[in-house]
């Protein structure tokens, strides 16, 4: 019998029948080389930002952003995936997925929404993890 390494044997299972996590999120923004095809960053629009690639990543996911009716509001339904598919607080889900572009020392947005990088982004989820390990 042929022996894999755990490695070969994780990304051999198909995405929906294991956990995509923070961490994976955090590689995946960094290499826009393994993004879904026709996916562009955009961290204006929830479809083309963090939170639109998981949706694109992890089909299932779509049908809890649809479900999850916060209000009817689009951006809100987003964030509260995020937190519960996550299982991350919601300010935490805000201050990754939404307010990237804040300086928490001041409180203020720093950089313009449409200026901010999936690395920005990726370095609030490992902030967010080694925080939280």
């Amino acid at each position: 019998m042929k022996h894999i390494s755990p490695e070969a044997f994780v990304n051999a299972v198909p995405l929906e029948e294991k956990q995509f996590t923070l961490k994976d999120l955090s590689n995946l923004l960094r290499d826009p080389s393994q993004w879904p095809e026709g996916f562009v960053w955009d961290y204006t629009d929830a479809e083309y930002c963090a939170m639109g690639l998981v949706v694109k990543s992890v089909p299932s996911v779509r049908q809890m952003v649809n479900g999850n009716n916060n209000g009817g509001v689009y951006l809100n339904n987003y964030l509260h995936t995020m937190a519960d598919y996550f299982g991350m607080p919601l300010w935490a889900a805000r201050k990754i997925f939404y307010r990237a572009g804040e300086n928490a020392r001041f409180g203020i947005l720093d950089i313009q929404m449409e200026k901010v990088k999936p690395q920005r982004v990726a370095k609030l989820i490992d902030k967010y993890l080694a925080e939280t390990a």
